[in-house]
């Protein structure tokens, strides 16, 4: 599969392509290599001016840098993040003027 889009392959392709890794077909393998459909979206970033260097340094980015945000709602990464959050501070959300806040 050189180059091609996983999406693009037809169904017998995708399983031959996954047997070779030893996996098995699943319901989300037609979404592999998409960003999803209904609202999903590509955004590109681009820094043209910085208002906290320190904050911008520790984020390990550069002047003139294009970034790919990845949607945390997409892709079931929201989810994760929600529970993650939730187990450590609960449903009441941060503390008000506490480093993870500030964060």
């Amino acid at each position: 599969m050189d180059n091609a889009c996983f999406s693009a392959l037809t169904d017998a392709d995708r399983t031959e392509w996954l047997a070779q890794y030893g996996s098995e077909p699943t319901e989300a393998d037609a979404g592999l290599g998409t960003i999803g459909s209904g609202n999903h979206f590509a955004e590109v970033q681009d820094s043209q001016e910085v208002h906290d260097e320190a904050a911008f340094s520790d984020l390990y980015l550069l002047k003139l840098s294009l970034v790919v945000p990845a949607p945390s709602g997409s892709r079931g990464l929201g989810e994760p993040l929600l529970q993650n959050h939730v187990e450590k501070y609960g449903a009441e959300g941060l503390p008000a003027n506490t480093e993870e806040a500030a964060r």
